[in-house]
């Protein structure tokens, strides 16, 4: 398998190549210096994208998330995911880009604010099309991402009010 990975001055890129599946690591190596992380992941039937979790407490310093996520099939499941081991101190600003509310990335974006301690800024961009995928029926992703926003975010952020969320 082939993941492709660029590490350069705190900043890094990594995603699957298409139609791949990533075993995750027990533990991640650390990653001390990483400032800024861009992922591009893909939630399959059987794996969501909550595992992601794991990598961003493996970067301590990170400051920046941007999360491109995309969905393969309509996942099927569990959501269960272990607390992060302590709150993440240095990162403020999340990006979720093609966020779809009903997937796993929902998930990952509550478990982030609640292991988070300095978020600052909550970005979601969901995608600005309708899709008829024959999973997904048709549905409008932002009026979806709005939803989702008035109903789980807002409980969520009510341990961290200070939050700004913005959706494009």
């Amino acid at each position: 398998m082939e993941i492709k990975n660029q590490l350069n001055h705190g900043h890094a890129a990594a995603g699957l190549c298409e139609g791949m599946q990533l075993d995750f690591p027990e533990n991640f190596p650390p990653l001390i210096n990483l400032k800024q992380l861009e992922l591009h992941v893909t939630e399959f039937e059987d794996q969501s994208i909550l595992p992601w979790l794991d990598l961003i407490e493996a970067c301590p310093m990170l400051s920046r998330l941007k999360m491109k996520t995309s969905q393969s099939m309509e996942f099927k499941g569990s959501l269960e995911w272990k607390a992060a081991k302590e709150s993440h101190k240095n990162l403020q600003v999340v990006e979720m880009v093609r966020f779809i509310a009903f997937s796993t990335a929902g998930e990952f974006l509550i478990n982030l604010i609640h292991n988070t301690a300095s978020l600052k800024k909550i970005i979601i961009d969901p995608p600005k099309h309708y899709t008829k995928l024959s999973f997904l029926n048709e549905r409008d992703f932002e009026v979806e991402a709005r939803r989702f926003h008035k109903k789980r975010l807002k409980v969520a952020l009510k341990m961290a009010p200070s939050v700004e969320v913005v959706i494009i």
